[in-house]
């Protein structure tokens, strides 16, 4: 619910430092990539206090929720997409990507990923990943 305008801002418990994802989870938790403390956390939007769901990931970025409740989370600097279980284990799910900043992911399971490149070379292109791994590469064009 939106607060009606002028209303204090309510605030939630976590503390972190460059959130950079977010994810509704199956329960309606939200999950919250903490990029500067490397993990990712478990958020109760009703304002309980959250909890740590792994912070074995580097410099995580965007994530996005699966059915089953794992959560896929992309590692900016090792150029990984992750599949973290909702026990907190990791598996790889694709790597080599260039500096992976953004995803969403299709209801068939196919992610699509913004690769950032280097602040003065920046790539332009989107990743597909589909279901198998398999990473298609497409250009967008310049303006």
């Amino acid at each position: 619910m939106i607060p009606a305008a002028g209303a204090p801002p309510r605030f939630l418990q976590a503390q972190v430092s460059f959130a950079h994802g977010l994810a509704v989870t199956p329960d309606g938790s939200l999950a919250v990539s903490d990029t500067g403390n490397n993990r990712l956390l478990r958020v109760d939007p009703a304002g309980g206090p959250p909890t740590v769901i792994t912070s074995a990931v580097k410099t995580p970025m965007a994530i996005a929720a699966e059915p089953s409740g794992s959560l896929l989370v992309l590692e900016f600097d090792t150029g990984s997409v992750l599949r973290v279980s909702p026990a907190g284990a990791l598996s790889t799910v694709a790597t080599g990507l260039d500096k992976p900043y953004g995803m969403t992911r299709t209801d068939g399971g196919t992610l699509y990923v913004t690769e950032a490149g280097e602040v003065t070379h920046a790539t332009g292109r989107v990743v597909q990943i589909a279901p198998d791994g398999t990473l298609t590469r497409l250009r967008l064009r310049p303006r």
